[in-house]
């Protein structure tokens, strides 16, 4: 079974929630993990490890507090490969603010995290709300990061927000396996490229008779519908994630749809996820 190691920074303001946030993870509750160690900079805590269909993940979370004096450390935290959760009281404006700040700050530093999250916490208490729903969106959308709103108290989003540190993982770990299975194309030079351009001028008429012979895209199962994988029969959870198969369309679990292949019939060229039943469908007319 495939193991992701997945090393998560939890930052925000003293008193936000982020804290809670994590023991409700670790442990279902809001009480002080037992797992706590201690570094030199910030509590690391041993993490959790998950298993699901896609393998197991391991999350390894750092959680810590940057205040102005300690501004100059956040460098640190900002690793390739880091996934940051950049957290924020839903009742605080003040902490929204810094986290708004936090996030600017990861975005410019280099190396950069290779996800940012924005999180609101304590939803639960509606009621003293002071940061709205509409304007973190608003930001996170502008700033183009995930972002989720959360309550340690409730759990509400807890398990959600998880599996969505898992699915960035797991897409960043599909986009690397397209690019090394995409096949690489020789710098020709300039009068290669010309010469390609010739051809093509000269045969569009070809080109166009071409296009009316490549197959319609399938009809995309709907996410919602779909319960369970259609070949295993797998049944979908938070970290056991669909994948549609761009041939026929229809939703797989990981294991069911773990094969890339181009698919000029249907004008993708690029290396492209299907499901098992497809690809040898697609290699026993090759």
């Amino acid at each position: 079974m495939n193991r992701e190691e997945i090393e998560i920074i939890v930052l925000g303001e003293k008193g936000c929630g982020k804290t809670n946030l994590i023991h409700r993870f670790l442990n279902e509750s809001t009480e002080t993990s037992p797992t706590l160690l201690t570094g030199l900079v910030a509590p690391v805590y041993s993490g959790k490890t998950v298993s699901s269909s896609d393998g197991q993940f391991s999350f390894k979370i750092c959680d810590t507090t940057l205040d102005k004096k300690s501004r100059f450390l956040l460098p640190l935290f900002s690793r390739s490969g880091t996934i940051a959760l950049v957290c924020y009281s839903t009742i605080q404006e003040d902490s929204y603010e810094r986290a708004r700040g936090i996030v600017k700050e990861l975005k410019q530093s280099e190396p950069s995290p290779s996800h940012i999250i924005l999180v609101g916490t304590m939803i639960d208490l509606s009621s003293a709300r002071k940061v709205s729903l509409t304007e973190a969106e608003a930001f996170a959308k502008f700033e183009d990061i995930s972002f989720i709103e959360t309550s340690a108290e409730s759990g509400t989003n807890i398990e959600e927000l998880f599996a969505l540190i898992a699915n960035l993982t797991l897409q960043k770990d599909e986009n690397s396996l397209k690019k090394s299975r995409s096949p690489k194309i020789k710098d020709q030079g300039p009068s290669f490229s010309s010469s390609v351009i010739n051809i093509l001028e000269e045969d569009l008429e070809l080109d166009e008779e071409i296009e009316t012979k490549i197959e319609t895209k399938p009809e995309w199962e709907i996410d919602h519908q779909a319960k369970c994988c259609n070949n295993c029969g797998l049944t979908f959870t938070f970290f056991i994630r669909r994948h549609h198969c761009r041939k026929c369309g229809k939703i797989f679990c990981f294991k069911c749809s773990s094969n890339f292949i181009a698919l000029p019939q249907v004008g993708l060229k690029d290396p492209q996820r299907v499901c098992s039943n497809c690809l040898d469908k697609i290699r026993a007319t090759q």
